[in-house]
């Protein structure tokens, strides 16, 4: 039965990778990034989960033992089997218009902008040093803390910022500029837990030295027996480093593992997990029929006063370890069935896909030129896979990707009502 289950899970990868990367249309560079790290997000975060259980039996996730039968597993592969087909079927009824070249003007920085940027995001990262700012994000995260959601919104714009004067370093070539911004980011990522950030850090470093695609490879398969415990641990790493921690018995106690099928687990296993504990989030708050789709934008009507209730991932991580906090997403999957069982899987899969027709088009009137772009943008469009609930998705994902078409706008010589 066990080597049933892992030929199951085997084929589902087959299944899950040529599926995504070949269903949506080819003719685009941001497309065929899209799909790719698409592609990855469901390997990592679904697919090899799937596999360790189909092999196991069982499934840790933050020291609870989750018991999989075969019954499961089927239902786990019909769930990704119809998220892949309403991923597909949107790309039948969307096509993204190619941006025209001429007369397009890009965002070309001035030296002002650039000094007035890095002299805001290193007073920024001062401040957060200063008031450590990694143990106030854990509080917020944690609801033990209530907290002006514009601060929040001005640390989402700083880091876009950097982000977008990356984009400019690159366009000019300028070692100066990107080291000045990537130290800033990297310190704002490490700050408020943002994994995701450094990785597109790596990603950006890359392209900005022009690593041949071969070699970047290469780099890939000798660094991972390296990289991969600080991986798996990343937010044990990024927790030191923001609150005062010991760094040194944090990778001492990483280095120091013999069995990292934990931290696997625990590190890309939410999605799964919810997924498969999706009834008892049903018997919390029943099926939603699509409304979390609009309480996803509702939920910051509390700014203004205004409480529509919380969000799944307050419900789903009280049911994984028993708080009524947002630390645990629902990822697509079970946010979908929640909303109308595998139909909504199926609206799911729809939506996911449309994300990355948004994300596209929104690029296409981005005024910035070069690769990092439309790196980051199909990069964090993609990572909503790991999230998958509408309002956790507006926070991670719309804003960052609005600030940086807002910055791009102020930026060029186009800035007029026209080019809203």
């Amino acid at each position: 039965m066990i080597v049933l289950n892992y030929v199951l899970a085997i084929f589902s990868l087959f299944v899950s990778a040529l599926t995504l990367f070949y269903s949506a249309p080819r003719e685009t560079k941001f497309a065929k990034d899209f799909t790719f790290f698409s592609c990855l997000f469901v390997l990592f975060f679904y697919v090899i989960p799937f596999s360790i259980s189909s092999q196991l039996g069982y499934f840790m996730y933050r020291d609870m033992t989750y018991r999989i039968t075969t019954a499961d597993l089927s239902i786990h592969f019909l769930g990704i089997s119809l998220f892949i087909l309403g991923f597909s079927l949107s790309s039948l009824f969307i096509t993204i218009t190619k941006r025209k070249s001429e007369n397009f003007k890009h965002v070309r920085f001035s030296n002002a902008f650039i000094f007035i940027s890095a002299v805001v995001i290193i007073a920024v990262c001062v401040l957060g040093f200063i008031s450590n700012i990694g143990q106030l994000f854990l509080s917020i995260r944690r609801d033990e803390v209530d907290v002006n959601p514009l601060f929040a919104l001005i640390l989402i714009f700083v880091q876009s910022l950097g982000f977008c004067c990356l984009f400019e370093a690159e366009r000019r070539g300028s070692v100066l500029i990107f080291v000045t911004f990537a130290v800033s980011v990297l310190f704002l990522s490490v700050s408020i837990g943002g994994r995701v950030n450094l990785l597109t850090l790596i990603g950006m470093l890359l392209i900005f030295y022009k690593f041949p695609v071969k070699v970047s490879i290469v780099l890939s398969i000798v660094l991972i027996p390296i990289t991969l415990p600080i991986l798996l641990n990343g937010k044990v790493i990024i927790a030191a480093l923001s609150t005062g921690g010991d760094l040194t018995n944090s990778f001492a106690n990483i280095y120091g593992q013999s069995d990292y099928l934990p931290s696997i687990s625990d590190n890309f296993g939410h999605v799964f997990i919810s997924f498969q504990v999706v009834d008892s989030l049903i018997e919390k708050v029943g099926f939603r029929y699509f409304y979390d789709y609009i309480h996803g934008f509702m939920f910051y009507l509390r700014v203004l006063g205004f409480q529509v209730g919380d969000s799944l991932t307050y419900y789903n991580t009280e049911i994984l370890i028993g708080e009524r906090v947002s630390i645990i997403p629902t990822g697509f999957l079970s946010f979908g069935y929640v909303q109308f069982g595998f139909v909504g899987i199926i609206a799911s899969g729809v939506f996911y896909r449309f994300v990355g027709h948004f994300t596209e088009a929104l690029s296409n009137k981005l005024f910035f030129s070069g690769r990092m772009p439309g790196f980051y943008l199909s990069f964090i469009a993609a990572n909503t896979f790991y999230v998958g609930e509408v309002r956790t998705i507006i926070l991670a994902f719309l804003m960052p990707v609005m600030f940086v078409y807002l910055i791009s706008l102020v930026g060029s010589k186009r800035y007029t009502l026209s080019s809203l």
